[in-house]
C-alpha cells in the first residue's frame, strides 16, 4: 500500500517542509563552520555580528527568520537572506 493512500497529502506536504528546512539549516551551519574550524555539534548557533547565542524559538527553520524581521534579536544587525533560502 502506498504511503499517499494511508498517510493525507497536507500530512506529507508538512512533513516534507519540516524535515527540509531542518536539513538545509544544519547543512548550512556546516557550510559556515567547518571552513573556520568550529564544531558544528557542540558550539550552540550565535549571531555571527555579536556572538550572542540564539534562543531554540528563534532557532526554527524559516519561521524564526521571519518572526525576527531578518535580524538579531539582541544586536538588530541584520541576518544574510542565505540562511532562510538555504533551509
Amino acid at each position: 500500500m502506498p504511503l499517499s493512500e494511508v498517510v493525507p497529502p497536507g500530512v506529507l506536504i508538512v512533513f516534507a517542509f519540516v524535515f527540509g528546512s531542518c536539513l538545509g539549516s544544519f547543512l548550512n551551519v556546516c557550510i559556515w563552520r567547518i571552513p573556520l574550524g568550529e564544531s558544528v555539534v557542540v558550539v550552540p548557533s550565535h549571531c555571527p555580528k555579536c556572538n550572542h547565542k540564539i534562543r531554540w524559538f528563534d532557532n526554527v527553520p524559516v519561521i524564526g527568520f521571519l518572526a525576527l524581521g531578518g535580524k538579531c534579536r539582541d544586536c538588530k544587525a541584520p541576518i544574510s537572506p542565505r540562511y532562510i533560502i538555504m533551509e
